[in-house]
């Protein structure tokens, strides 16, 4: 072998041509992640709302269909209205559900509160002519299985929800009284924990508490566009 071969093979690799092969490999690896996330994007925004769309409908009995609509305050508080708006993922909308002909059986508000490990997402129904909560359903949690979940699997726990009044929530006292009661028990407005999951079940009241404080206003303040939208 001449000594001209013997040079060639024992040249090291440069740290440069290294440097150039891992950033290739990065910057591959980058557009493909990008090109997945970009091709799926849409996919799973449509999913979520369809999801969000039916589990609306579940704390609506009676609803069959749902409607978005933004509130519309252009700065001027409770003087504003409520718009139809296609956009289901905002927070800052509702979903009003209609039965087959068309009249307004309650809506659909969407809400987070922080449980005992994490941020908890629900779906709650509520009705404007009763003044009362018609159901909820979890949408994310990551509370302990076992434990902090039961809150949508216990039946004895969801069920008080169907049918509980806010009637503390009034005019002039926009207090929320969506609570977990006392030994004392029980005033209309208030549920039992459940066992071992007290702070997760308080976290479900809360959370239920204060969106309804936020929205009942905005509810009355425009009923009427809710109940003439599929009229």
């Amino acid at each position: 072998m001449s000594q001209t071969s013997l040079n060639k093979t024992a040249n090291p690799t440069s740290p440069w041509q290294i440097y150039l092969v891992v950033v290739g490999v990065g910057v591959t690896c980058g557009t493909l992640i990008l090109a997945v996330h970009e091709a799926t994007r849409q996919r799973i925004t449509d999913n979520r709302a369809a999801y969000r769309d039916q589990a609306a409908i579940t704390v609506l009995p009676g609803a069959i269909r749902v409607t978005s609509f933004r509130w519309d305050d252009t700065g001027q508080g409770l003087s504003g209205h409520w718009v139809a708006d296609g956009d289901r993922q905002s927070a800052e909308t509702i979903l009003a559900g209609y039965d087959p002909a068309g009249a307004l059986v309650g809506v659909a508000i969407e809400a987070a509160g922080r449980g005992y490990q994490d941020t908890i997402r629900l779906i709650y129904g509520y009705s404007p002519t009763q003044q009362v909560i018609l159901g909820f359903r979890i949408l994310e949690s990551r509370e302990t299985p076992g434990l902090g979940d039961r809150v949508e699997t216990d039946s004895a726990f969801v069920d008080q929800f169907r049918g509980l009044p806010v009637q503390a929530i009034d005019r002039g006292n926009e207090e929320p009284r969506v609570e977990l009661g006392g030994a004392d028990q029980q005033r209309a407005w208030q549920v039992d924990g459940i066992s071992g999951a007290t702070v997760t079940s308080r976290a479900v009241a809360r959370t239920i508490a204060e969106s309804v404080a936020r929205w009942f206003p905005r509810i009355e303040a425009d009923l009427s566009t809710l109940r003439e939208a599929h009229l």
